[in-house]
């Protein structure tokens, strides 16, 4: 779970941040028109065994061909604010792929940009963090080890807005795949426009789980497809620490990863239903609609607002019986 002291969370969810004006974004793409400015941001490539291979946007072909394999799909995951390479979203996720798929899996760092307890200060850094990832990812295609229609993007929280900017930037067309695990609500919802954040234009399918909405996470319907477990908002189940407010809220913002981490190892676990909205959910008037997977097998058709529970404790997929009101 991230970690931050009281004044961080209050900047978290009371400091005014209007996102980066146009000037300043003109200023951020001259500046990262340079790889060599990106030097916040790092790639490592897990593979089996626990082995780590760093890579640039610089770094030479060969090097690049010893480490890609072109015939395998290509997943980039990246943390939030507060976090690094050596969180759950990261370390987890990659842990999962490289144990139950394989492929290129690329965990993305940008901790030197993340760890600024001012939240504001690191929300203003997506669109830079996001355009070195879209460089990456066209490095790699120009390279010719791995195509646009292999390639997904995993974002958690500011990570999320990060992958949407990426894969609005990448040259030559739209990445397979966004999966946007809870994006940041603050500084974002109803403030800054569909090119600074996360949306269903930025990659040919776009899937969102939402378990903090309204408070850390995003509330809105923003993608392809949208899951609410357990209504999407906080507490998720097991998240009841009252007498910590921030807790309450981070435990629920962690959960998005949580599930989709798990569903990776289970990918018939996550059983959701197609719903007008949590509340009817809860009525049973959507029982017959049409069901999904939520997380990593979710179908690339899918399409709407899905509804679903969860356990309280690992695991967390609870398979049909998360469909019943």
């Amino acid at each position: 779970m991230v970690t931050m002291d009281a004044f961080g969370f209050i900047l978290f969810f009371l400091l005014g941040f209007g996102g980066a004006s146009s000037e300043e974004n003109d200023l951020n793409n001259e500046t990262a028109n340079s790889t060599e400015s990106f030097v916040e941001i790092s790639f490592i490539v897990k593979k089996k065994g626990g082995n780590e291979f760093p890579v640039k946007i610089t770094s030479t072909t060969e090097y690049l061909k010893s480490v890609f394999d072109p015939e395998a799909k290509t997943k980039f995951i990246v943390h939030g604010w507060l976090s690094s390479k050596t969180s759950y979203i990261v370390e987890n996720t990659a842990q999962q792929y490289v144990k139950f798929q394989g492929g290129n899996i690329v965990g993305v760092d940008w901790s030197p940009l993340a760890s600024w307890k001012m939240y504001p200060i690191s929300a203003y850094q997506v669109d830079y963090v996001g355009t070195a990832i879209a460089a990456m990812v066209d490095r790699l295609v120009e390279e010719k080890l791995t195509t646009l229609d292999k390639v997904h993007l995993i974002g958690h929280s500011l990570g999320a807005h990060a992958m949407g900017i990426a894969g609005s930037k990448v040259k030559g067309g739209k990445v397979s795949r966004i999966t946007g695990l809870d994006p940041a609500n603050p500084g974002f919802e109803n403030v800054v426009s569909e090119t600074a954040r996360l949306d269903k234009e930025d990659a040919e399918f776009v899937d969102v789980i939402h378990t903090a909405a309204g408070y850390a996470g995003y509330y809105s319907a923003i993608g392809h497809v949208d899951f609410y477990p357990n209504g999407g908002s906080s507490p998720q189940p097991g998240c009841f620490e009252l007498s910590d407010l921030f807790k309450l809220v981070g435990c629920s913002h962690s959960r998005s990863y949580e599930y989709f981490g798990e569903s990776i190892e289970h990918p018939k676990g996550f059983i959701a239903v197609k719903c007008e909205s949590w509340a009817k959910f809860t009525e049973g008037a959507c029982s017959k609609n049409t069901r999904s997977f939520m997380g990593d097998p979710t179908s690339t058709s899918t399409r709407g607002v899905y509804y679903l529970k969860t356990s309280d404790k690992f695991p967390y997929a609870r398979g049909k019986n998360g469909i019943k009101p």
